[in-house]
This record gives structure tokens, sequence and C-alpha cells, in this order.
């Protein structure tokens, strides 16, 4: 069986080593280069860590069930490698929902409270149970299934299986709730992301909008309201003048009602707008 899954061995050993390779860079570079053990992104070099133990420990079993396919020794060897393998695979998983809301309050609340710390206590605590609740239980669940051949020569074949030795009842009731719970994660993630998404796009739109608007301020003037003094254009340099009212509508709150223009930019505009007013005066 071993010579039949060579290949699968061996594309589990180079996926394991491409892996190591990645979650080390991703660990370097927010450790040493960007400190991100004191900001916002603290989460992400122990997710990388979390992935780099859970590929050793995943393709190091993957590779010994390959070469002990239908021989496996013990049930007790069968059991610890079900609970360690669920174990590091939720680690990474409670790392993901805690990028996620982590982001969702950076992105989306920047200027209210901080997560409090019973806030933070109870995530640890909800993490520590899920981990405990996918890892735990396969001591019970977990175990050899025995396979007998057909010729009847006492030829018995051992294989670790996942769900083996455990009652119906049982089993099924942990399924139900295992899957509700993936579900409840996955829904979780994609809200927290999709609201960070839309939060994103509002404020680029916000930004682009505001841009055109101080473009088309500074070349279109409105004459009724617009408060320009010939005086301080000749004073050179700069001049400030407050935008109309209809102008600032999409303007955001950290930028000033007050816009500076530099003195080429004003000249001109100045220009524009008393070749306009003389029209105007002409026609009327």
């Amino acid at each position: 069986m071993a010579n039949v899954l060579l290949p699968n061995t061996i594309l589990l050993i180079i996926g394991c080593c491409l892996a190591m390779i990645g979650n080390t860079v991703v660990m370097h570079i927010h450790w040493r280069k960007l400190n991100s053990s004191e900001n916002f992104r603290m989460f992400i070099p122990f997710l990388a860590l979390s992935d780099f133990v859970g590929s050793v420990v995943c393709t190091s079993i993957s590779v010994i069930e390959n070469f002990h396919w239908f021989t496996w020794p013990d049930k007790y060897a069968c059991k610890a490698v079900w609970i360690l393998t669920k174990f590091v695979l939720s680690t990474s998983v409670t790392f993901l929902v805690a990028i996620a809301c982590q982001r969702f309050v950076r992105i989306c609340r920047p200027f209210k409270q901080e997560i409090s710390r019973f806030t933070n206590y109870l995530f640890i605590i909800c993490a520590v149970m899920f981990v405990l609740f996918e890892s735990v239980p396969f001591a019970l669940f977990a175990g050899i299934k025995e396979h007998k051949t057909e010729t009847g020569k006492g030829i018995v074949f051992n294989e670790c299986r996942r769900y083996k030795n455990s009652p119906e009842i049982w089993l099924l009731v942990y399924r139900i709730i295992e899957n509700l719970l993936h579900g409840l994660i996955v829904i979780t993630i994609v809200v927290l992301y999709f609201k960070c998404g839309l939060k994103l796009a509002k404020v680029a739109k916000k930004i682009n909008n505001s841009k055109h608007t101080r473009r088309k301020a500074t070349i279109n003037v409105d004459l009724a309201n617009d408060t320009m003094d010939e005086s301080s254009v000749t004073n050179g340099r700069s001049l400030f003048y407050t935008l109309p009212s209809s102008s600032t509508n999409d303007i955001t709150a950290d930028d000033a009602s007050v816009t500076t223009m530099n003195y080429g930019t004003t000249n001109r505009a100045y220009k524009k707008m008393r070749a306009k007013n003389q029209k105007y005066k002409r026609i009327n």
C-alpha cells in the first residue's frame, strides 16, 4: 500500500516544505520587520505559527498513515493522532476568527471604545472551549476498524478511523453540534469581512468625491456665494476662501471649510470670475 501511495506521500512532503517556508517568512516579517506583536496585526504571526505547526503535524501523520494504511499498530496511537490533528486545525480556526473581529473593530469602529479586557477573556475562554470540543471527544470516537478478508484465512487489516468506537446517539449529537459551530464560524467571518469591505468602499468613495469637489471648486467659482477678494489675490502666495455651502456637502469631517490655493491658480480663477462678471454687467 505504501508503494501505491508514494506519489501522495511525495506531494505531502513538498506541500509541507512550502508551507514551512511561507509561514516562516510571514513570522519573520511580522515579528522582525513590522513589530506586529504590539499593533492590530498581532494575531497574524500567531496564525502563521499555528499553520506551521499544523502543516508539520498533519503531514507527518498523513505520511505515517500512508505507510500503515491497513496495518495500524495500536488503537491508542490512533486516538492520539486524531486528537492532535483536530487540536492544531481548530487552533488555526480560532486565530482566523480573532483576526476577523480585530479588523472589523479597527475598520468599522475606529473611534469607539476598544475591546474591553472582559471581552478578551471571554473570547479566550470560548476559543479554548472550542479547541477542546473539537479535539478531546476523539478519545472516544476514534479507533481501529478491522477488515477481514473474504477468503477466510484469518487475515485481518487494521485501519485507523476518525469515527469508530462510539455510541451512535452521541456521535449523531456531536456531529450536529460540530456542523452548526462550523457554519456559525464561516458566517461570522464572511459577515465581518463583508462589512469591512463595505466600509472601505464607502471611505474610498468619499475620498474620490472630495478630490473631485476640490478640483471643481478651484475652476468653477460660484459668483453669488464666493468671498474672494481682489486685494488678497494681489498679495500673492496663497488665498483662503470659504467654499459655498452647496460644494461642501460631500466633504468629509477631516476636511476644513477653508481651502488654500496657490497664487497662480487663484489669479487665473479670479481673472475668469472678473471676465464673467463684466460680461454679466454688459448684458444687464
